[in-house]
Protein backbone atom coordinates (compact mmCIF):
# COMPACT_ATOMS: atom_id res chain seq x y z
CA UNK A 1 0.00 0.00 0.00
CA UNK A 2 0.96 3.40 -0.92
CA UNK A 3 1.47 5.69 2.18
CA UNK A 4 3.21 8.73 0.32
CA UNK A 5 0.29 10.83 0.42
CA UNK A 6 -0.47 10.30 4.17
CA UNK A 7 1.40 13.42 4.88
CA UNK A 8 -0.20 15.18 2.38
CA UNK A 9 -3.76 14.50 3.38
CA UNK A 10 -2.59 15.22 6.93
CA UNK A 11 -1.20 18.47 5.87
CA UNK A 12 -4.51 19.41 4.42
CA UNK A 13 -6.46 18.26 7.42
CA UNK A 14 -4.37 20.52 9.73
CA UNK A 15 -5.27 23.50 7.38
CA UNK A 16 -9.27 23.15 7.00
CA UNK A 17 -8.80 22.81 10.74
CA UNK A 18 -6.66 26.15 10.63
CA UNK A 19 -9.23 27.61 8.26
CA UNK A 20 -11.98 26.66 10.41
CA UNK A 21 -10.99 28.93 13.16
CA UNK A 22 -12.42 31.79 11.83
CA UNK A 23 -15.74 30.29 11.33
CA UNK A 24 -15.74 29.07 14.57
CA UNK A 25 -14.92 32.42 15.70
CA UNK A 26 -17.10 34.60 14.31
CA UNK A 27 -19.83 32.17 15.06
CA UNK A 28 -18.89 32.29 18.74
CA UNK A 29 -18.97 36.10 18.59
CA UNK A 30 -22.37 35.92 17.39
CA UNK A 31 -23.82 33.98 19.87
CA UNK A 32 -22.34 36.43 22.08
CA UNK A 33 -24.71 39.33 20.41
CA UNK A 34 -27.08 37.08 20.77
CA UNK A 35 -26.90 36.98 23.97
CA UNK A 36 -26.50 40.35 24.52
CA UNK A 37 -30.08 40.88 22.36
CA UNK A 38 -31.72 38.47 25.09
CA UNK A 39 -31.10 40.22 28.23
CA UNK A 40 -30.64 43.93 26.47
CA UNK A 41 -32.71 44.33 23.72
CA UNK A 42 -36.58 43.11 24.41
CA UNK A 43 -38.02 44.42 20.87
CA UNK A 44 -39.79 41.52 18.70
CA UNK A 45 -42.28 38.65 19.90
CA UNK A 46 -41.65 35.09 21.08
CA UNK A 47 -40.64 33.93 17.60
CA UNK A 48 -37.86 36.61 17.83
CA UNK A 49 -36.42 35.60 21.00
CA UNK A 50 -36.72 31.99 19.99
CA UNK A 51 -34.99 32.56 16.97
CA UNK A 52 -32.12 34.34 19.08
CA UNK A 53 -32.48 31.87 21.63
CA UNK A 54 -31.42 29.01 19.14
CA UNK A 55 -28.40 31.80 17.66
CA UNK A 56 -26.87 31.57 21.28
CA UNK A 57 -27.09 28.10 21.87
CA UNK A 58 -25.84 27.34 18.92
CA UNK A 59 -22.61 29.53 20.40
CA UNK A 60 -22.48 26.16 22.45
CA UNK A 61 -22.50 23.78 19.56
CA UNK A 62 -19.79 25.57 18.03
CA UNK A 63 -17.65 25.95 20.62
CA UNK A 64 -17.83 22.54 21.48
CA UNK A 65 -17.20 21.69 17.62
CA UNK A 66 -13.91 24.60 17.62
CA UNK A 67 -12.34 22.03 20.79
CA UNK A 68 -12.92 19.05 18.31
CA UNK A 69 -11.26 20.54 15.38
CA UNK A 70 -8.67 21.98 17.61
CA UNK A 71 -7.87 18.98 18.79
CA UNK A 72 -7.57 17.14 16.21
CA UNK A 73 -5.75 19.91 14.30
CA UNK A 74 -2.77 19.25 16.56
CA UNK A 75 -3.09 15.40 15.79
CA UNK A 76 -3.27 15.95 12.54
CA UNK A 77 -0.22 18.10 12.53
CA UNK A 78 2.16 15.60 14.31
CA UNK A 79 1.29 12.91 11.56
CA UNK A 80 2.19 15.60 9.29
CA UNK A 81 5.44 16.08 10.66
CA UNK A 82 6.24 11.71 10.71
CA UNK A 83 5.87 11.85 7.06
CA UNK A 84 7.14 8.91 6.07
CA UNK A 85 6.27 7.31 9.47
CA UNK A 86 2.72 8.98 9.48
CA UNK A 87 0.92 5.57 9.37
CA UNK A 88 3.30 4.29 12.29
CA UNK A 89 2.41 7.06 14.29
CA UNK A 90 -1.55 7.09 13.55
CA UNK A 91 -1.22 3.64 15.05
CA UNK A 92 0.62 5.09 18.63
CA UNK A 93 -2.07 8.09 18.42
CA UNK A 94 -4.62 5.11 18.52
CA UNK A 95 -3.30 3.10 21.47
CA UNK A 96 -2.48 6.05 23.48
CA UNK A 97 -6.21 7.74 22.59
CA UNK A 98 -7.78 4.35 23.93
CA UNK A 99 -5.98 3.91 27.00
CA UNK A 100 -7.19 7.66 28.04
CA UNK A 101 -10.41 6.52 27.08
CA UNK A 102 -11.15 9.34 24.00
CA UNK A 103 -11.25 6.64 21.09
CA UNK A 104 -13.34 3.63 20.59
CA UNK A 105 -12.04 0.98 19.41
CA UNK A 106 -13.72 0.55 16.27
CA UNK A 107 -12.20 3.29 15.23
CA UNK A 108 -8.94 2.50 15.89
CA UNK A 109 -6.64 1.78 13.01
CA UNK A 110 -8.40 3.77 10.10
CA UNK A 111 -6.67 4.83 6.92
CA UNK A 112 -5.90 8.37 6.66
CA UNK A 113 -8.82 8.87 4.20
CA UNK A 114 -11.52 7.86 6.40
CA UNK A 115 -9.51 10.04 9.33
CA UNK A 116 -9.36 12.93 7.00
CA UNK A 117 -12.90 12.39 5.98
CA UNK A 118 -13.33 12.17 9.51
CA UNK A 119 -12.48 15.76 10.63
CA UNK A 120 -13.17 17.67 7.33
CA UNK A 121 -17.10 16.55 8.72
CA UNK A 122 -16.53 18.39 11.81
CA UNK A 123 -15.08 21.72 9.63
CA UNK A 124 -18.25 21.18 7.40
CA UNK A 125 -20.48 21.07 10.66
CA UNK A 126 -18.96 24.07 12.27
CA UNK A 127 -19.64 25.96 8.86
CA UNK A 128 -23.17 24.41 8.70
CA UNK A 129 -23.59 25.56 12.40
CA UNK A 130 -22.47 29.28 11.57
CA UNK A 131 -24.79 29.27 8.15
CA UNK A 132 -27.81 28.70 10.76
CA UNK A 133 -26.82 30.64 13.25
CA UNK A 134 -26.72 33.70 10.72
CA UNK A 135 -29.64 32.71 9.40
CA UNK A 136 -31.83 32.72 12.36
CA UNK A 137 -30.23 35.99 13.65
CA UNK A 138 -30.74 37.81 9.97
CA UNK A 139 -34.19 35.82 10.18
CA UNK A 140 -35.05 37.61 13.85
CA UNK A 141 -34.23 41.11 12.83
CA UNK A 142 -36.65 40.82 10.08
CA UNK A 143 -39.37 39.63 11.77
CA UNK A 144 -42.08 41.58 12.70
CA UNK A 145 -42.14 42.26 16.39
Amino acid sequence: MDNSRDPWMARCATAACVASRWISGTSIVLAGIALYCLYFVSAGGALVAAAISIAAVAGAAQAYLAVRIEFDRAIFESFAGAAAEAAGAADGFDRAAQALGLLFSGKAGRDFTRRTAGVLSLVKMAFLVFLVQLALLVAAAWMPG
